[in-house]
């Protein structure tokens, strides 16, 4: 019995002994793990770190890659395309020009208008009108000519561009004396101020009067009939007038009415012994 006893109180301790030593056991594994997994994040501090940096450097490069890039360029409208050249309008096409259809100025007519309005500091444009008119200005400011006309009207001339001079000159005069708004002046003596300023003209720019007289005299209206431009002996004088006032230096203005012009070109046939450049007023 005593030795029962004693063999269940050996085996109890046995087993205390045991429970005790796989207790330690097991610690010290938790132990070891604890460790191990302590050292292991220790060592992958400084990689993590790094990293860590590294986008931040990266994030600060962005950033300052945002700050100085410049803005996107605005989209610029698309240009016009241009029309090809079979549709394109030719240059001598006839377009609306000053109220009146019309085309550029040919030579010699744009560079006669240019040295007349040099003269004068002017710049009224001067187009080819399409109608077979006579030359004329327009209520625009404008001088428009027909070449069909013109060669008609200038054909047996012996010194067609003085005439152009004389006539574009006639021209610029309408415009430069506001002809549109003088309404209380009558057409003839409108007609016959343009004459003036005609004469005045040419004698400041040196072109000889021997051909524009004798136009004159075939320019009244004792030949078209209708009363608006002043007989032929009225054109004349108007026109002399305005070459003397050019050559005594006053002023290329003033009173020139068709009265006042006759009286002077009645002067003139008076004091002239040859008159057979004036054609009597009927």
């Amino acid at each position: 019995m005593t030795g029962r006893q004693g063999r269940e109180r050996l085996h109890a301790k046995r087993s205390v002994t045991s429970r005790a030593f796989l207790s330690r056991r097991a610690f010290a594994r938790l132990a070891i793990a604890a460790l191990l997994f302590g050292c292991a994040a220790l060592g992958a501090r400084p990689a993590l770190a790094q990293d860590d940096d590294d986008w931040s450097v990266v994030s600060h490069q962005a950033e300052l890659h945002q700050v100085h890039e410049s803005p996107p360029a605005q989209a610029q409208p698309a240009a016009p395309r241009a029309l090809p050249p079979e549709l394109q309008p030719a240059a001598d096409t006839p377009r609306m020009m000053c109220g009146e259809m019309a085309r550029p100025a040919a030579e010699p007519y744009k560079s006669i208008v240019a040295d007349v309005e040099r003269e004068w500091g002017a710049d009224a444009p001067v187009y080819e009108s399409v109608r077979a008119d006579p030359p004329h200005a327009s209520r625009g400011g404008c001088i428009f000519y027909n070449p069909a006309f013109m060669e008609s009207f200038l054909r047996g001339e012996t010194d067609k561009t003085s005439m152009i001079y004389a006539i574009m000159a006639h021209e610029l005069g309408h415009i430069e004396h506001h002809d549109f708004e003088r309404t209380r002046v009558s057409s003839v003596e409108k007609e016959l101020d343009a004459d003036r300023f005609a004469g005045y003209t040419l004698s400041r720019l040196g072109i000889s009067r021997a051909n524009i007289t004798a136009y004159y005299s075939m320019g009244g209206d004792e030949f078209s009939g209708v009363h608006d431009h002043g007989f032929s002996n009225q054109r004349i004088a108007a026109f002399d007038t305005g070459w003397k006032r050019a050559e005594w230096n006053q002023p290329e203005d003033g009173p020139a009415t068709a009265g006042g012009v006759a009286r002077s070109a009645a002067s003139e046939d008076s004091d002239e012994a040859d008159d057979s450049s004036a054609t009597a007023v009927p």
